[in-house]
């Protein structure tokens, strides 16, 4: 498709916006890319960024939107630009750390029409500033009403359902589709299988440093166990904070491995930096407790992918997705009850759950077809917009 001097198509049939780290969408540009050359393009905010920090990402150059890095003006009509040329538009995470999206999308509030959003989890619960200045409420105010008015919303699990209507659209188009994987998943964790050669207890803090999944206190709560043949391992790769980038993340990082040391000294083992998927199922087969104490869905893969191992799995028994859960057969086990655990009970092994939902989550096949039905649903809305905007352009 011919480009113009702005490094962008005349004509943008898809176009997809990331606001946030990419790792999420591989298996979907890996998809688009085997099915569908030629009429998805992605705007990732540091397109340059994530070629070095991730090479494999040259191979869609031809897809690549890259940002103008001479000031915010260049970049707000690049982006403003590429929208209108767009017949349909897919937000990959709405995590604004441009404030640029917030203001462009409430001055332009028509091109919210053609817009899907895929929930990324924190952007759907955790996104709202804390409100202490006027340019705070504004921005939440902005958030919320775009949220409201985009039409098509992608969940990434089930009950995400409760908070898009309480909190976003009562009439929002909602679709429930998990990610797409470049393999089928289930072969993969069989494949990573990795023996544990130590009878050491494995305990995971959650799987990143998000201030919501509490480390700091799940720590002070399993510090009774510190004499213990333990180890804890502690994430503190990437999401440190907030997502709103209230809180100094280095600070945190600081004090969460600070702490982890104090209850844990050598038993505890930051986990520092971000390795391959596979190697870190690898990893995954050798812990035996996971803890998540968080009260909404958070690393879904993670969790699901250690219930799929038969491991132990903590979470708050007030949320709503240790409730789903539950009811889906999974056994999962309460943060709530730890402090009235002995080490016994706390390190047994879990209970047989049912797997059904597991299997039905990573049904390739199913997930795929769903995934090329949506992909092609965007290409008839994109058809159906252009046409449309041709015919009102010749009245």
């Amino acid at each position: 498709m011919k480009r113009n001097t702005y490094n962008m198509p005349d004509k943008i049939p898809v176009l997809h916006i990331i606001t946030a780290a990419p790792q999420n969408e591989r298996g979907i540009m890996e998809l688009i890319d085997k099915t569908d050359i030629g009429t998805h393009y992605f705007l990732f905010d540091n397109t340059e960024f994530i070629y070095t920090v991730w090479p494999e990402w040259n191979k869609y150059k031809n897809r690549a939107l890259v940002l103008p890095s001479k000031s915010k003006l260049s970049r707000y009509r690049y982006i403003k630009e590429a929208i209108q040329r767009s017949g349909k538009v897919v937000l990959h995470g709405m995590y604004f750390s441009r404030m640029i999206y917030y203001f462009m999308f409430h001055w332009n509030l028509n091109f919210l029409k053609k817009f899907t959003w895929i929930e990324w989890g924190a952007d759907l619960y955790e996104w709202e500033r804390q409100e202490t200045t006027l340019l705070n409420k504004k921005l939440n105010s902005y958030g919320r009403e775009i949220r409201s008015r985009i039409p098509q919303i992608i969940m990434t699990f089930p009950v995400d359902e409760i908070t898009v209507r309480k909190k976003c659209s009562e009439t929002a188009e909602t679709v429930l589709l998990p990610l797409p994987s470049i393999k089928p998943m289930l072969p993969r964790i069989d494949e990573a299988y990795t023996e544990k050669k130590t009878d050491t207890l494995r305990i995971q803090i959650a799987h990143n440093a998000l201030l919501t999944n509490n480390q700091i206190r799940i720590l002070s709560r399993i510090s009774k166990f510190s004499s213990e043949n333990v180890q804890v391992i502690v994430p503190v790769a990437y999401n440190i904070g907030d997502v709103s980038n209230t809180i100094d993340k280095k600070a945190y990082k600081n004090a969460v491995i600070k702490m982890a040391d104090y209850y844990f000294g050598k038993k505890a083992v930051p986990f520092r930096n971000m390795i391959a998927l596979d190697h870190y199922m690898k990893y995954l087969w050798t812990v035996d407790i996971i803890i998540f104490d968080m009260y909404r869905p958070c690393g879904i893969n993670n969790l699901l992918f250690m219930i799929y191992m038969g491991k132990k799995i903590f979470l708050p028994s007030d949320s709503d997705y240790y409730r789903y859960l539950t009811e889906h057969g999974i056994k999962v086990y309460d943060t709530n009850s730890i402090p009235d655990m002995s080490f016994e009970e706390f390190s047994s092994p879990a209970e047989k759950s049912d797997l059904s939902m597991i299997y039905d989550f990573f049904d390739y096949d199913k997930n795929i077809e769903k995934w090329k039905q949506i992909l092609t649903s965007w290409e008839h809305f994109s058809e159906y917009a252009n046409n449309t905007n041709n015919h009102l352009k010749n009245r």
